[in-house]
């Protein structure tokens, strides 16, 4: 028994269980040998489920341009806005320069004068100094918004005049149990984490993504895992659909709904085809520009197992 437990502890302390171990360890101390050392089986090897923060990775808050999404934000809009001309530089877009009263102003061959204005930007403000057109159509400066949690998918703008900017927070949630001695095969509704969407949010699809995780049995042996993404939908845009990615046995899933800004709803992440596990590390990423996190519960379909840490 003290063997199988050093070595489940020793795999969950790999995967950043230590806080869980930790936790359990508060009771040990009571329980000293004679020796004065705490052996691993004096400790109670069960931590009910408590959620932390921890910090994203790559986290750095990045503008996502108008139909465009983040990891494709090095290109602008349709080159045709341009005449097709000239490439458009990825970090620059231009407007028609006009008098106090809204007139466009031109050179002296009557060719419209433009200003380059820089896409990254954030306020919207204008960044370089004004250069004459060549005689093509020059492109609005206006890059919209697109609402995401992490980029990886378009979503809806938000007001032309803005750029969106993406903040991502991460959370954890640990649980474990070897006080039985045998591994809890437990499907359906399993994490419920409550968020209220932010009242000056605009429309569009803000992402819920997994993270990355970890599942151990009794055995100390890793459980893979697949994950699929959710998406709260808010206000008048076509709902996003998230793709499935990984290679394993477990499947988990987060909820998409729709919302109103103001509104608070409850997401439910989903477990099937568990084969039998005794702890986990579960992590999952929201947008906080976005969302404002509210609390968190055991899922209806695991609360006779699962206990909620008081």
């Amino acid at each position: 028994m003290k063997s199988i437990r050093t070595r489940i502890i020793a795999l969950l302390s790999v995967c950043a269980i230590g806080m869980i171990c930790s936790a359990c360890g508060k009771s040990s101390s009571d329980n000293e040998d004679s020796s004065g050392d705490n052996s691993v089986a004096d400790v109670e090897m069960k931590q009910d489920m408590t959620i932390y923060d921890y910090e994203v990775e790559d986290s750095d808050s990045t503008p996502v341009n108008k139909d465009v999404s983040q990891s494709d934000s090095s290109t602008t809009d349709d080159d045709s806005e341009t005449g097709g001309d000239n490439d458009v530089d990825s970090e620059e877009s231009y407007i028609i320069v006009t008098d106090e009263e809204g007139n466009t102003v031109t050179d002296e061959n009557g060719t419209a004068v433009t200003e380059a204005v820089s896409n990254r930007d954030s306020s919207g403000s204008s960044s370089s100094s004004s250069s004459s057109s060549n005689g093509s159509s020059s492109s609005s400066s206006s890059s919209g918004s697109s609402s995401s949690s992490n980029g990886s998918s378009d979503n809806s703008s938000n007001d032309d005049s803005t750029e969106y900017v993406v903040s991502l927070v991460g959370k954890q949630v640990y649980w474990m149990d070897m006080s039985t001695g045998k591994d809890y095969a437990f499907n359906g509704d399993f994490v419920d984490v409550t968020f209220r969407v932010k009242d000056d949010v605009a429309d569009g699809n803000y992402e819920i993504s997994i993270g990355a995780c970890d599942f151990a049995n009794y055995d100390a042996e890793t459980i893979t895992y697949n994950s699929t993404n959710g998406y709260v939908t808010v206000g008048d845009v076509e709902a996003a659909i998230a793709e499935t990615s990984g290679d394993g046995t477990i499947q988990l899933t987060c909820e998409s709904v729709t919302a109103e800004v103001g509104d608070e709803i409850t997401i439910h992440f989903q477990i099937s085809d568990n084969p039998g596990i005794v702890a986990f590390i579960f992590r999952f990423t929201y947008d906080q520009n976005a969302l404002e996190f509210v609390s968190y519960d055991v899922g209806e379909d695991c609360a006779d197992i699962i206990s909620l840490a008081s």
